[in-house]
């Protein structure tokens, strides 16, 4: 079935505001009914819905794979419109694990405000964030954007801001000076902004940029500065130190997080099976009008794109989780261009003190289990 763009955008936009509601909320309840005995985990995203290309996190909660039960636990998934959210629910402890970035914590730090809080584990093993700008625009790098609006998801998205400033400054630019930022949101109002000519570029997490290009909307990337890549990240599943002090609640988190890695290890080895496990925990999400089999589809594509961030064997440890002082440092002093009497020590953000429990099951039967396996 053929679709054109504008059905496409609109059919997916409906579904979008569907699963928005869903995304701030809770889990359908079909999926909490069989809790009893299970001790359920508070989490928060830092997006506002609970998109299929970042999956991975909460696929071991469908019954057919059992991650979370196999550790004692259930997981309600919120989500949230920025990281200045994240981090309230974080600091107050309404939400015991929260997707926070690295230079988040760092650029608050250096402003004086050092919150009690950690990254204990990266979801993401390179830098998630992209830019895309329209397909016939001729700027060709951000050297080219002086002068131009940099659109974000919300002014409160303060990893993608630190982003474009960074990236203005590698290209000669003075961020203070030559770019200015406007809130433009996600999927298609960012892409109509962009189309319109409201912003010149979008800077997103890579799931909002691929699903630009699913949406039908004619973007390129732009090439990523030499920050980012495989020399950087900033994702991670950030929890309070309080929390993480306490024995229950670290072996509640380590479960929590090796169900994610097992989700990690399942969505790597089979996206499109992935896929269909989210479709069927949300089915409010899939657009209407189109057919199963094209929704999925074109929801790999995306999911695809977003995998390339989480995989583990492009790095050197092999270790879902797993982060490195190199990378964090190149946030701290390349990416934010802080100086170590700001930032003393970046091993005060983050701890990989559980990542040898997290990686305690068998990656290979995960990945057998993947390739073996049919919805029905």
């Amino acid at each position: 079935m053929e679709i054109d763009r504008r059905t496409f955008v609109t059919m997916s936009a409906l579904a979008g505001t569907a699963l928005g509601g869903m995304g701030l909320g809770h889990f359908p309840r079909a999926w909490a009914q069989d809790a009893k005995g299970l001790r359920e985990m508070r989490a928060s995203i830092g997006s506002p819905i609970l998109v299929s290309s970042i999956c991975f996190l909460w696929l071991g909660m469908h019954e057919k794979l059992g991650y979370y039960r196999q550790e004692g636990l259930t997981a309600e998934w919120k989500g949230v419109q920025s990281q200045t959210q994240a981090l309230g629910l974080l600091s107050n402890m309404s939400q015991e694990v929260g997707g926070v970035g690295a230079s988040t914590l760092m650029g608050l730090a250096a402003k004086g405000t050092r919150l009690p809080l950690k990254v204990a584990y990266a979801h993401y093993q390179r830098n998630p964030f992209r830019a895309v700008v329209r397909a016939d625009d001729k700027v060709a790098g951000w050297g080219d954007l002086k002068g131009g609006n940099i659109g974000l998801l919300s002014l409160g998205q303060l990893s993608t801001k630190w982003y474009a400033e960074a990236a203005a400054r590698e290209a000669g630019l003075n961020p203070a000076t030559d770019i200015s930022f406007i809130p433009i949101g996600t999927n298609a109002p960012a892409g109509v902004a962009l189309e319109n000519k409201a912003a010149d570029v979008y800077i997103s997490h890579i799931s909002h940029t691929e699903r630009l290009i699913r949406l039908g909307f004619k973007v390129r990337y732009l090439p990523e500065p030499k920050f980012a890549g495989l020399n950087s990240f900033d994702g991670g599943m950030t929890v309070n130190s309080e929390f993480l002090s306490k024995p229950d609640n670290r072996k509640a988190l380590v479960g929590f997080m090796r169900a994610i890695a097992k989700g990690t290890v399942f969505s790597l080895e089979n996206p499109v099976a992935a896929t269909e496990l989210h479709y069927d925990m949300f089915r409010a999400s899939l657009p209407k009008g189109i057919p199963y089999e094209d929704a999925v589809k074109a929801a790999v594509v995306e999911f695809r794109g977003v995998l390339e961030n989480v995989a583990v064997d492009k790095t050197d440890h092999k270790k879902h989780g797993m982060m490195s002082k190199q990378k964090w440092e190149t946030v701290a002093y390349e990416l934010m261009q802080l100086s170590h009497q700001q930032i003393p020590d970046v091993g005060e953000f983050y701890t990989n003190d559980l990542i040898a429990e997290v990686n305690a099951f068998d990656a290979e039967a995960v990945k057998q289990q993947a390739r073996n396996f049919r919805m029905s």
